[in-house]
């Protein structure tokens, strides 16, 4: 029986609900079980909530880009950080 995908609010809900690693490692499973043929098939998130494959990736790659992101500007913090730390040991205020 196909089943149809779920609007996207409550998919999304329903994905935020289980959290971004049970996600992932249910979307490498689905993903080593299933043939190129098949991946437009819809998964049970539970509740009777199904998505499409396209929909829980769309999902991932946007909480991976939230992620990097935070990252990034911990890095770019961290850098910043050392930087004035060492004008401030070669320069120091008298």
């Amino acid at each position: 029986m196909a089943h149809v995908p779920a609007d996207d609010q409550r998919v999304r809900a329903k994905l935020e609900e289980l959290g971004v690693d049970a996600v992932r490692l249910k979307f490498i499973h689905i993903m080593a079980v299933r043939t190129l043929g098949h991946q437009d098939d819809c998964e049970d998130l539970g509740d009777d909530v199904w998505a499409s494959h396209r929909q829980i990736r769309q999902w991932l790659k946007e909480k991976t880009w939230r992620e990097t992101l935070w990252v990034r500007v911990g890095v770019i913090a961290a850098v910043l950080a050392a930087v004035f730390a060492l004008f401030g040991w070669v320069f120091p205020l008298r």
